[in-house]
């Protein structure tokens, strides 16, 4: 029990009581998220959880917090990309033109799905955009 001083009285205050009512709430939201299937489709589920028996250096999940936050920086990038490559697709004078941007562009999807802990990014279709674009002309 800790003596907590305020103004001129001194009162008790046992802040297990405190930690009680915010575990309970704690194992409410997760029995209340078990119940709503909430856990039931989690990726890594039945599996051995990865290098549980190494040692890991100092600072190990700062360093994997900080991969998988890039990660997320370059998802938002390679999404703004593909977003205005598809507006930039209208302004296109040939097909060619077309085909050879969207090429580059996977390239860059598969580069980004090839090195990345996120979730991967989807392949754009030439074929489909360049008959968005005969439509649209």
């Amino acid at each position: 029990m800790t003596l907590v001083r305020w103004s001129a009285v001194t009162l008790p205050i046992d802040y297990r009581e405190g930690m009680d009512a915010i575990s309970s709430i704690a194992e409410r939201r997760i029995r209340a998220a078990q119940e709503a299937g909430m856990f039931d489709n989690l990726p890594g589920k039945g599996k051995p959880i990865p290098d549980l028996g190494e040692q890991r250096p100092p600072g190990w999940w700062a360093m994997r917090v900080a991969k998988r936050e890039r990660s997320i920086l370059r998802a938002e990038d390679l999404d703004r990309l593909v977003r205005d490559t598809k507006r930039s697709i209208w302004s296109a004078t040939a097909e060619s033109e077309i085909r050879d941007t969207v090429t580059e562009l996977n390239d860059q999807i598969d580069h980004y799905n090839h090195t990345t802990t996120w979730e991967p990014r989807p392949r754009l279709n030439a074929d489909e955009l360049v008959e968005a674009w005969r439509k649209r002309r």
